[in-house]
């Protein structure tokens, strides 16, 4: 049974962690290598975590999608029942094969914007759902919409609510987790359009043993290291 917490989503200080793991990455990339040599599992090899689709879940399974769907939207910060609803719906059709913004983060984004009830929603950031979808236009996802679409395939992925991730992955042993996480995540963001160095996703990536909703500390980070750095969005590439 996933739990549901209605707190926001954990906000990393920038002076800790996220600085912590900017040095690693810095060091890495001077010396042409990789952060952790991240080694590989049959059995995660074999784990249906890249290409999920709503439509391919049983009764049962997509229940439990549908809960984590509602973790998600419990920690987004949005309070109007209509947001909530549209919120809900655009991040399920990321997942859904059947919808045209399937795989698509930018037209989810759009979406979610233009059905919510206000321009001054901010969805866990200072910036105006009004300028996201701006933006959005220009081929820039906001950080917190693309933290929560990172929680859900994350999520997708362990068969567990956001607030139980961190303990399924570790559950894997710290080895095996990294190398889940990053397969989910560089398939993600490839379907997403959004690309970025080795080493700056295997920054990312170990932020899964920091935090206990590592979606948006993700986005964070990666916002470090794209064209225009700590703006709130990731830029396309």
């Amino acid at each position: 049974m996933i739990s549901y917490y209605l707190q926001a989503i954990i906000q990393v200080n920038n002076t800790n962690v996220l600085d912590k793991l900017d040095n690693n990455v810095n060091a890495a990339s001077n010396a042409h290598t990789n952060i952790d040599n991240i080694s590989q599992s049959q059995e995660l090899e074999n784990a249906d975590s890249v290409d999920f689709d709503v439509n391919k879940l049983s009764k049962s399974d997509y229940a439990k999608f549908n809960a984590m769907l509602d973790e998600e939207v419990a920690t987004s910060g949005l309070t109007n029942a209509k947001d909530k609803i549209a919120f809900k719906e655009a991040l399920k059709s990321l997942f859904d094969s059947k919808s045209s913004n399937y795989n698509n983060i930018a037209d989810a984004q759009d979406q979610f914007v233009e059905k919510s009830s206000s321009s001054e929603n901010t969805l866990m950031t200072d910036l105006s759902a009004k300028d996201v979808h701006a933006k959005g236009k220009h081929g820039l996802i906001s950080d917190s919409f693309a933290g929560h679409a990172i929680n859900l395939a994350l999520s997708a992925a362990t068969g567990v609510g956001v607030s139980a991730i961190r303990k399924a992955l570790l559950k894997m042993g710290k080895s095996a987790a990294k190398h889940f996480v990053k397969r989910v995540l560089v398939s993600k963001l490839k379907h997403w359009g959004l690309k970025y160095t080795g080493v700056a996703i295997s920054g990312a990536v170990s932020l899964i043993f920091e935090v206990a909703s590592p979606g948006y500390p993700i986005a964070k980070f990666l916002d470090r290291h794209d064209k225009k750095k700590n703006n709130g969005y990731l830029e396309f590439s």
